[in-house]
């Protein structure tokens, strides 16, 4: 076995299931997401976290990912959070406790300190249900999202097409956009992948 998938496995089974049980009632906060992905990345990839982008050790494999993907921590995160929203109760964007497009949010405080699962869901939903994810019309019908649905969703809009929002980003601790790294790589063979097209 290649020595980056025998990692992936090892931080899927071993270092990320820690995560799976706070999950499921908190969102995971900035900085602590950041580092665990500042590891994850520097213990994975060769060449001290240089050789691959992070964005490509978590999309699936039909995406240019690797067989066995990483479990990104904040899509398991969401994924988790979402699993006891009730959608099924948004008709309307007048059900919504703020705008979607957060021009009036009463509680942008919850996001700091709350205790109460309750809010954390419902900060996620709004998260997901706003421009940067589903961007829900506010009348479509929500009962049938599935967590495989709203993992696909967040996988898709948060790392394969994170260039969209910013075409010319790159860092030292995220590596190269997926992007613009994929692109790359493939148009020394006069090819570009599908599913990077509009």
């Amino acid at each position: 076995m290649h020595l980056a998938a025998l990692r992936i496995i090892i931080i899927n089974v071993f270092i990320l299931t820690l995560l799976s049980y706070v999950n499921q009632f908190y969102i995971i906060p900035y900085p602590l997401y950041k580092e665990i992905t500042r590891l994850i990345k520097n213990h994975t990839t060769p060449f001290h976290g240089t050789a691959w982008p992070y964005c490509q050790l978590v999309i699936p494999r039909s995406s240019g990912g690797f067989k066995s993907p990483i479990l990104d921590p904040w899509v398991s995160n969401m994924t988790s959070l979402l699993k006891s929203a009730c959608f099924f109760k948004f008709k309307s964007f007048s059900d919504l406790p703020w705008l979607l497009d957060d021009s009036v949010q009463p509680t942008r405080g919850i996001w700091e300190g709350s205790p109460v699962f309750s809010e954390h869901i419902m900060l996620a939903s709004m998260e997901f249900l706003g421009p940067l994810f589903l961007d829900w019309d506010g009348s479509s019908s929500l009962n049938s999202l599935k967590p495989k649905d709203i993992k696909r969703i967040l996988i898709n809009k948060a790392f394969v097409r994170r260039s969209r929002l910013t075409p010319k980003s790159t860092s030292r601790q995220d590596g190269p956009d997926f992007h613009d790294h994929l692109l790359a790589r493939t148009g020394h063979f006069g090819a570009s992948p599908s599913f990077l097209q509009d």
